[in-house]
């Protein structure tokens, strides 16, 4: 039996949590976690990859009626269960609605009747961002070919930034 949507969204984004939560105790390390430096960044970008991947499926489940029936409306493979290609999910939702992320929170100001105001965080995700994430991610997690003279590996050294 297939989870409930909002339970998986809720599963979905709680990993998105411990990930970022990973990276976190990477950055915050006097030393490398892992003992080497580049294992610790090839860490954070690999972390960093699946927080935009666990969020794109998250979208989904959140809107997986009109999801598949985008997908069924369009040419070639249209089963969406079978999609796995983030910058891809991406843009179909994106064609499906445009507030398809989901929204940072910011502060909680308790109201003096108790009751809770919950303020919208500063960082506004996009389309565009989150697929240059993915990317850059991605192409800091591939072993450099050594037999091709044209390829430059990536730098070890390179870290993730906001």
């Amino acid at each position: 039996m297939a989870e409930a949507s909002h339970l998986l969204y809720q599963k979905q984004m709680l990993e998105v949590k411990h990930r970022f939560l990973a990276i976190d105790r990477i950055l915050g390390a006097k030393k490398p976690r892992t003992y080497n430096e580049d294992f610790d960044n090839e860490f954070m970008w690999l972390q960093l990859r699946k927080i935009v991947e666990l969020i794109t499926f998250s979208a989904v489940a959140a809107d997986e009626a009109r999801y598949a029936a985008k997908r069924s409306k369009d040419g070639g493979n249209n089963d969406y269960r079978k999609d796995g290609k983030a910058g891809k999910i991406l843009e179909h939702l994106q064609q499906i609605s445009p507030h398809f992320l989901p929204q940072p929170i910011g502060l909680i100001n308790v109201n003096t009747d108790g009751s809770k105001h919950i303020n919208q965080g500063a960082t506004q995700a996009t389309l565009d961002r989150m697929k240059n994430i993915h990317e850059t991610a991605g192409a800091h997690l591939h072993a450099h070919n050594p037999f091709d003279p044209v390829s430059e590996p990536k730098q070890a050294t390179a870290r993730a930034s906001a």
